[in-house]
C-alpha cells in the first residue's frame, strides 16, 4: 500500500471492503512481512476453530448433553473466540458482508412474523442470528499465514486418520466398548443427541464403521478427511500422506466426503499439473478393489442404489428436499415469498411417505422463502464465495447440499477458519497454470494468492 494511503481503523473494513483493493501496480513486488505477534494469535485462533470443528464436535455443555436442548460446548466458547480477535486487531468488520447480513436478517424478521407454523422457534432464529453473524468479521490484512493454516489441516487430516483405522481395528481385537469409548464412558451430560454416533457397516453388522474417535459420526469424520486432502493437496501433495488420509476415507465407509472428492479433485490435480498423483490413485483404487470382499467395500458401493430408493439416506439427502418445497412451500404466492418461519423445516416430516432431510439450501428456502433465500445467498456470496479461494468450492458444497449445517458449529468453524476470515489479497503477476474464471477461480487460481 503506498505510504501515503489512509490507515484502517482497527475493527472495521469501512473503505476497504471486500473487491476494493488498490490497484496491483501499487503493490509490491514481494509480500510483506507479517508481524509475528499478530499472525500467532490469529493461527491460534485458527486452531481452536479447527478444535471447535474436531476435537469438540460431540460434547455438549455439562449437564446439557443427552436431550434436545443438548448445546455444544464449542457454541459457549465461540464468542470468546470472536472478542479476542476484535478486541485485538487481528479481526475487524467488514462493511458489505454486514450490509448482506442486514438484509437477510431483516428478511428473516419478516418470515419470522408472518408464519403460522406451530413449530416456529424464537430459540431457532436466535441462533441463526448469533451462528451466521459469524460470517461478518474476517482477518485484518496482514495478519495471517494462510500456508499455515494449510499444513496444520493436512496434519490434523492425517493425525485423524490413522486415529481412525486405530479405532476401526481395535474393535476387533480389544471390543467396540475399548474402541469407542467416548460412547460407552463418557457421561451422558456430556455427549451431544441426534447423531448417530456409532453405525454399522450394514444393517445388523457387528462391525462399526469408524468416527476418528471424536467426530459425531462417520459422514463427519469422512467429510473432514476429504477437506484435509485437497488440504494436503494444495501444500506439497506427497503421496504418502495423502494414501494415509485415503485408508481414513475406507474405515469410515462413508460416502459424503468421497462424493466431495469425486467432484473437486480432478480439478485440484488438473490444476497443479501433478499427473501422477492420478496414476497413484488409480493404482491404489485397484489395490483395494482387490481385497473389496475382505474390505466388505460393498458397504460403500451398494449405497449408489440408494438414490432411486425413496426410504434411502442418498434419497433423502439430496432429493427429498425438492418434494417437501412442491407439497409445502409452492403452494401459495406468501408462502413462496416469506417461507414457513424459522425452525419450522420438519414440521411436516413425520407425515411424509419417503424419507426426508434439510440441506442448508433447503432449509432456507423453507423457512425463510424466496426473498430470505436471495438475501442469505447474497450474504453467502459476499462473505464466503467472495473470500479465500483455494478450497471454498468444496466447502461450499459440503455446507449447502450434503447437510443441515446453518447453525451446526462444527462445519460453521470449518468455513470460517478455511475461508471466511482469512484475508484476501490480490495475487502477484506470474507464469503458472490457471482454471480461469469460474468454477476455477475458487480452485485453482487461487492457488497463487497470497496468504
Amino acid at each position: 500500500m503506498p505510504a501515503n494511503s489512509p490507515a484502517i481503523p482497527p475493527g472495521f473494513a469501512g473503505g476497504m471492503a471486500l473487491g476494493s483493493w488498490p490497484p496491483a501496480e501499487a503493490l509490491p513486488a514481494a509480500p510483506r512481512p507479517i508481524p509475528a505477534d499478530a499472525s500467532q494469535l490469529a493461527h491460534r485462533l485458527t486452531v481452536a476453530l479447527l478444535l471447535f470443528a474436531t476435537v469438540l464436535q460431540k460434547v455438549a455443555v455439562p449437564g446439557t448433553g443427552g436431550s434436545e436442548t443438548a448445546m455444544p460446548i464449542s457454541l459457549l466458547l465461540m464468542p470468546i473466540l470472536m472478542l479476542t480477535g476484535i478486541g485485538s486487531g487481528v479481526m475487524l468488520v467488514d462493511g458489505r458482508r454486514l450490509a448482506a447480513y442486514l438484509v437477510f436478517m431483516a428478511c428473516s424478521a419478516v418470515s419470522f412474523l408472518l408464519s403460522e407454523s406451530l413449530r416456529l422457534s424464537m430459540t431457532g432464529w436466535i441462533f441463526v442470528a448469533v451462528m451466521q453473524a459469524c460470517f461478518v468479521f474476517r482477518f485484518a490484512p496482514g495478519r495471517f499465514d494462510f500456508a499455515r493454516t494449510l499444513r496444520l489441516l493436512s496434519n490434523m487430516a492425517v493425525g485423524f486418520s490413522l486415529i481412525g483405522v486405530g479405532q476401526f481395528c481395535a474393535q476387533f481385537v480389544v471390543g467396540r466398548e475399548i474402541a469407542f469409548f467416548m460412547e460407552h464412558y463418557l457421561p451422558p451430560g456430556m455427549l451431544m443427541s441426534g447423531y448417530n454416533f456409532m453405525i454399522p457397516l450394514v444393517w445388523d453388522s457387528p462391525i462399526l464403521k469408524s468416527n476418528g474417535v471424536v467426530f459425531a459420526e462417520p459422514s463427519f469424520f469422512c467429510q473432514f478427511l476429504a477437506l484435509g486432502m485437497i488440504g494436503e493437496l494444495l501444500r506439497a501433495a506427497r503421496p504418502w500422506r495423502l494414501a494415509v488420509i485415503g485408508l481414513g476415507l475406507v474405515a469410515s465407509y462413508s460416502g459424503t466426503g468421497l462424493m466431495t472428492l469425486a467432484i473437486f479433485l480432478p480439478w485440484y490435480i488438473i490444476d497443479r499439473r501433478r499427473y501422477d498423483l492420478m496414476l497413484l490413485g488409480l493404482i491404489g483404487l485397484a489395490l483395494l478393489a482387490t481385497q473389496a470382499d475382505f474390505l466388505q467395500l460393498s458397504a460403500i458401493t451398494d449405497r449408489t442404489a440408494e438414490f432411486s430408493n425413496p426410504n434411502s439416506s442418498a434419497f433423502g439427502r439430496f432429493f427429498s428436499i425438492f418434494m417437501v418445497l412442491q407439497d409445502y412451500i409452492l403452494t401459495d404466492l406468501p408462502t413462496l415469498l416469506f417461507g414457513r418461519g424459522p425452525g419450522s423445516v420438519m414440521e411436516f416430516f413425520s407425515q411424509l411417505h419417503y424419507g426426508a432431510f434439510d440441506p442448508t439450501w433447503g432449509k432456507i428456502f423453507y423457512e425463510y422463502g424466496l426473498l430470505g433465500f436471495i438475501a442469505y445467498f447474497t450474504f453467502f456470496t459476499v462473505s464466503f464465495m467472495m473470500a479465500r479461494r483455494e478450497m471454498r468450492v468444496p466447502l461450499a458444497f459440503t455446507y449447502l447440499f450434503l447437510g443441515g449445517y446453518l447453525v451446526n458449529i462444527s462445519i460453521l468453524s470449518l468455513l470460517l477458519a478455511l475461508v471466511s476470515l482469512p484475508a484476501l489479497q490480490r495475487a502477484a503477476p506470474g507464469p503458472g497454470p490457471g482454471l480461469g474464471s469460474g468454477l476455477g477461480a475458487g480452485l485453482g487460481s487461487g492457488l497463487r494468492t497470497r496468504a
